[in-house]
């Protein structure tokens, strides 16, 4: 299993890259975890394994890059596009979350008793009151405009 790698991008004193190194793990089938270094310029690849405390390097490496240049396509960005808006996208994705925390605190439908009121429901629970019913249970129907409808 392959996990999180790192990039190291080299840049000389005019901002071109020299080099790009890499480094990742690797989890064999036994659990263990073998963290490998590899570093890229324009000549050669050069690659790296960690075994224990020390670097050894991997058999058959270093090897020569034909092509004359970093074969790597290396992009940085220093802010996403949406920065400048980052504050209302914010906003937004908190007023549609409380929304849809007020619809689901109040979507059950109300219930009207005569009788002691124990309590009120805690956010996220549904109904509306706990209570000990001492007479007739009236439910109100939307379909009704509301009116008391008698079980």
């Amino acid at each position: 299993m392959f996990i999180a790698e790192k990039l190291y991008p080299y840049f000389d004193e005019t901002g071109d890259m020299i080099a790009f190194s890499r480094q990742f793990s690797i989890i064999d089938k036994k659990g263990k975890t073998t963290t490998y270094f590899e570093t890229y310029t324009d000549t050669e690849h050069r690659m790296w394994k960690q075994e224990e405390s020390a670097w050894e390097i991997v058999e058959g490496y270093p090897k020569p890059i034909t092509i004359g240049k970093i074969p790597i396509i290396y992009g940085k960005q220093d802010f996403v596009e949406w920065e400048d808006v980052q504050g209302l996208i914010d906003r937004l994705e908190t007023l549609l979350s409380n929304f849809a925390d007020t619809n689901d605190y109040h979507s059950s439908p109300k219930i009207v008793v005569k009788g002691d009121v124990l309590g009120f429901a805690q956010k996220g629970e549904s109904g509306a009151i706990q209570h000990r019913i001492k007479s007739r249970l009236r439910k109100f129907d939307n379909r009704t405009r509301n009116r008391p409808v008698h079980d």
